[in-house]
């Protein structure tokens, strides 16, 4: 039996058959939950019709939060918890090099003010040192 041999149907709209083999059909469902055809259920019925045999195999019912995130809510905040505590800690990490880069910096200032003073005391002192001993 070919895949073009089999029909299926859930509720009042056909699925696609995409594979048959001798275990297994696979058919793509509408891409919103039909309507059940009964009345007797809201949840649409999966038939499959092989020439004359028919075979119901159930209701379905759609998850509505599955079509519209494949990864759980759960999942989401968990990911973004944890994106924002790493972006958190990189900021941290960026301000203390900063701080720690200008303190540097002014240490470095202060050191080479320092040398400047020193240098010209030393000069003062050799030049007084030089014309006392002449």
């Amino acid at each position: 039996m070919s895949k073009d041999e089999v029909r299926a149907r859930l509720g009042d709209q056909d699925c696609e058959v995409k594979t048959l083999d001798r275990t297994h059909l696979y058919c793509e469902p509408p891409e919103n939950q039909p309507l059940s055809v009964d009345g007797s259920s809201e949840l649409p019925m999966l038939k499959v019709f092989m020439g004359k045999l028919q075979v119901d195999l159930g209701l379905v019912q759609y998850d509505s939060d599955s079509l519209l995130s494949p990864i759980p809510l759960v999942a989401q905040i968990s990911l973004g918890a944890g994106a924002a505590v790493i972006i958190l800690s990189v900021l941290i990490v960026i301000l203390m090099y900063r701080r720690k880069s200008k303190q540097a910096l002014r240490d470095y200032k202060k050191v080479l003010l320092q040398l400047e003073t020193l240098e010209i005391n030393v000069g003062d002192q050799c030049r007084k040192e030089f014309t006392g001993e002449q």
